[in-house]
C-alpha cells in the first residue's frame, strides 16, 4: 500500500500534468499574442524586459521551492469561473472591440484560474509575484503608455530642468520634451525625446523590485510597505538618469552620445537601488526570513548516581 507521503506525491504529479495539458492549451489560444510579445522583446530595447521574466520566474520558483512544495493541493471550482471570465475578456478585445493589449493581459487571469483549478487558493497566494512579472513583462500599448505617462514624466521633466537651473553658471527651460540652456555665452539643448526619455525602465525597475520582495518568505505588513516604496524608487531612478544625461550635456557636451545615455541609465538603477536596499534592511528588515527561529529540544538532565 501506498503511504501518505507516495499518495500525495501521485496526487501532485497528475494534478502538474492536468496543470500543463491547460497551460499548452492557452498558449496554442494566445499563440498570436505571444508571438507578437516575442518580436517586440527582441526587435526593442525598451520591452527587453520580456526575455528577462523568465529567468525572474525560474529564480523566484527555487528560491520558494520549500513553501511551494509544502502548500496543500486544494483545487477550486473557482478558477474555471476566473478562466471562463478571463477568455469573455479576450473574446470582447477581439470584437466588438479591437484592443490588442488587452487581449495580450488577458493570459494572466487565465494563468491565474488555471492554478487556481489545479492547485488552489494556497498556490494562487504563492505565484501571485509570478503573474505580476508576467504582467510587467508584456509590452505596453503606444496608446495605454502615453495616457499613463504624460503626468509623471512631465513632473520628470521639470524636476530635472529645475534643479538644473539652480546649478552655478546654468540657465535653463524646458520647451516640450527638450531642456534648454545657456552657459557662458554658450546655448545647448538636452534632447530627452520619446526615443531616449527610457520611461519604460520604470516596469524593469519594479519587476526586479517585486522579485526582490517576493523571492523569500515574508509578512504581508513589509510587502505593502517594500510595495509603496517601489513605484518612488523607479521614478527617483528616472529622474536621476535625466538629470545625469542633462549634467553632462550641459557641463562637458557629451550626455547626448548613446554610450554615455547607457552608463547614465546603469549609475541611476544602482544608485537608487543601494539607497532601496539600505532603506529596507535598516527599517523594515526586508532581507530576512518570517520563518520562526526552530526552537532547541532541552535535553534531559542525566543524573548520576
Amino acid at each position: 500500500m501506498l503511504n501518505r507521503n507516495q499518495m500525495e506525491k501521485s496526487q501532485l504529479k497528475n494534478v502538474t500534468a492536468g496543470a500543463l495539458i491547460l497551460i499548452i492549451l492557452a498558449c496554442f489560444l494566445f499563440r498570436s499574442e505571444l508571438t507578437a510579445i516575442f518580436w517586440s522583446a527582441l526587435g526593442s530595447s525598451e520591452c527587453a524586459v520580456a526575455i528577462v521574466a523568465l529567468p525572474a520566474i525560474g529564480f523566484f520558483v527555487k528560491c520558494r521551492k520549500k513553501e511551494i512544495f509544502s502548500a496543500p493541493v486544494k483545487a477550486s471550482n473557482w478558477g474555471l469561473v476566473v478562466m471562463i471570465l478571463a477568455i469573455l475578456l479576450y473574446a470582447g478585445a477581439n470584437w466588438p472591440f479591437d484592443f490588442g493589449y488587452l487581449r495580450q493581459i488577458a493570459i494572466v487571469p487565465v494563468l491565474a484560474g488555471i492554478i487556481l483549478l489545479s492547485y488552489g487558493r494556497s498556490f494562487l497566494a504563492l505565484f501571485f509575484p509570478v503573474l505580476l512579472i508576467i504582467l510587467l513583462a508584456i509590452p505596453i500599448s503606444s496608446r495605454l503608455y502615453a495616457g499613463l505617462i504624460v503626468v509623471p514624466e512631465t513632473i520628470t521633466l521639470q524636476s530635472t530642468a529645475w534643479l538644473l537651473d539652480k546649478l552655478p553658471g546654468i540657465d535653463c527651460s524646458l520647451k516640450g520634451t527638450d531642456i534648454l540652456f545657456s552657459r557662458s555665452a554658450e546655448q545647448g539643448i538636452v534632447c530627452l525625446g520619446e526615443s531616449n526619455r527610457g520611461v519604460r525602465l520604470i516596469m524593469t525597475y519594479l519587476l526586479l523590485g517585486i522579485f526582490v520582495i517576493y523571492s523569500r518568505k515574508r509578512s504581508l505588513a513589509r510587502v505593502l510597505v517594500s510595495l509603496t516604496l517601489a513605484i518612488p524608487a523607479a521614478i527617483a531612478a528616472n529622474f536621476l538618469r535625466f538629470f545625469i544625461i542633462a549634467l553632462l550635456t550641459a557641463y562637458f557636451d557629451i550626455g547626448q552620445s548613446s554610450f554615455i545615455r547607457h552608463i547614465g541609465a546603469t549609475v541611476s538603477l544602482l544608485a537608487v537601488y543601494l539607497f532601496f536596499v539600505l532603506i529596507c534592511d535598516t527599517h523594515i528588515n526586508l532581507f530576512e526570513d518570517d520563518e520562526p527561529v526552530p526552537e532547541l529540544e532541552e535535553v534531559p538532565e542525566v543524573i548520576h548516581v
